[in-house]
């Protein structure tokens, strides 16, 4: 099961929907931005029980000890060649609908009518920084691409995410000891670090339609042109003032907002097209469920890259690195540094509109939650942090040590 991965966690744009001093504006683009995100998990939550269930109801059908028997798999059949990976970006003309994605096709790999630079700085912001990042996955990690079956160079395995263990699927009722549905860690982190989830965490479908599959294509994937190689498919512009940047599954995507007064920037910074590529690779070759620790593993991986492309651009050691994500993404006027520090967890900014960074660096600070899918911007800060001692430990270039553990 696939879920989009955003670049701007919720409780971040919850406070700048909600921060009294900013304007109706400001508060509005966050709120839209915040909307996405929450649609998208009440459906991924919603789909997350019904998964559940169906697993339930096959352990408990006809065949030896209640399991129906699954019978031999089929074999995954092994391409002859590894197609090169090809870019292609898109214009949405900041329409809204995620029906239009990808949009119109304004750039490709090769040296035809759209081969060449745009006039669009975004659109070339984000050819060449894809770019970039392939550039490392087959120099540095020795990846030529990723087929449309999920292969990647060495045909490695495809696990599926169909087996969710059941404690990162939601009950219909939160644990006892899980916090009220605010979704704030234990007592010793401030209750201001996490802003509120005023929805209702036994239910929170009821917002969306009964079936949250209504607003996407049959096979989304179909909107997107087929070409020689592997497509990774851009598209910049989405909506107006757009405050994230996220990756579709569904469709095989990527998907930029431009921003607005407080984040943007989102594809001018090699770290977060590293970061959004890699939700992409992961998806295909060792899809984590997006919930809860997993979710946090998912988010955490996608930092490791995204920091290392970033580190490969600056030809930076581990030692001398900032070890800073999103950096580019906040906008001037902000009391912050980055989006995330995975050297130190919890201090990329304290601000009254954004609130104060609540990661933790450490796993006795873990507590389950509902807000942010589980806390998979929250506790990504856990193995972000591991990361950093190990690298900094290690020494050297990080891509050519710690990242090739």
């Amino acid at each position: 099961m696939s879920v989009e991965c955003f670049l701007i966690p919720p409780y971040l744009l919850r406070s700048l929907a909600t921060a009294d001093d900013l304007s109706d504006h400001a508060k509005e683009l966050a709120q839209q931005a915040l909307s996405h995100f929450e649609r998208v998990a009440a459906a991924h939550v919603e789909l997350l029980r019904l998964q559940k269930a169906a697993i339930h109801s096959n352990l408990e059908g006809p065949g030896p000890g209640g399991r129906k028997d699954p019978g031999k798999p089929k074999p995954k059949p092994k391409p002859e060649s590894i197609p090169a990976a090809l870019r292609e970006v898109y214009d949405m003309a900041n329409s809204e609908s995620e029906s239009a994605l990808p949009g119109k096709l304004v750039r490709k790999e090769g040296d035809g009518e759209m081969g060449g630079e745009s006039s669009d700085e975004a659109v070339n912001a984000v050819f060449d920084n894809v770019g970039r990042v392939l550039a490392m996955f087959q120099d540095k990690f020795d990846w030529i691409g990723i087929d449309d079956n999920g292969n990647s160079k060495d045909d490695g395995p495809n696990p599926k995410d169909d087996d969710i263990p059941d404690d990162d699927v939601p009950n219909d009722e939160p644990p006892k000891d899980e916090p009220p549905k605010d979704g704030i860690p234990k007592d010793d982190i401030p209750k201001d670090d996490i802003p509120k989830d005023d929805g209702n965490p036994e239910d929170p479908g009821d917002s969306l339609p009964k079936d949250p599959g209504d607003s996407l294509p049959e096979d989304p994937g179909d909107n997107i042109p087929k070409s020689g190689g592997t497509a990774i498919v851009s598209s910049v512009h989405f909506g107006k003032e757009y405050e994230n940047a996220y990756w579709d599954p569904r469709r095989r995507q990527f998907v930029f907002g431009d921003g607005g007064e407080f984040l943007g920037n989102f594809t001018s910074a090699v770290d977060v097209i590293g970061h959004e590529l890699t939700h992409g690779v992961t998806e295909h070759v060792c899809p984590l469920a997006y919930m809860g620790m997993s979710g946090a593993l998912n988010e955490h991986i996608s930092d490791v890259f995204g920091i290392m492309a970033k580190q490969i651009e600056e030809d930076e050691t581990a030692e001398k690195a900032d070890w800073l994500i999103g950096e580019a993404c906040i906008m001037p006027g902000v009391k912050g540094t980055a989006l995330r520090s995975m050297k130190a967890p919890g201090t990329a900014y304290d601000d009254p509109r954004f609130g104060k960074d609540p990661q933790p660096d450490h796993f006795d600070d873990y507590v389950p939650m509902f807000e942010d899918m589980g806390g998979v911007h929250i506790y990504s800060g856990i193995p972000n942090k591991a990361f950093w001692l190990v690298a900094t430990k290690l020494g050297g270039y990080t891509w050519e040590k710690a990242g090739q553990i």
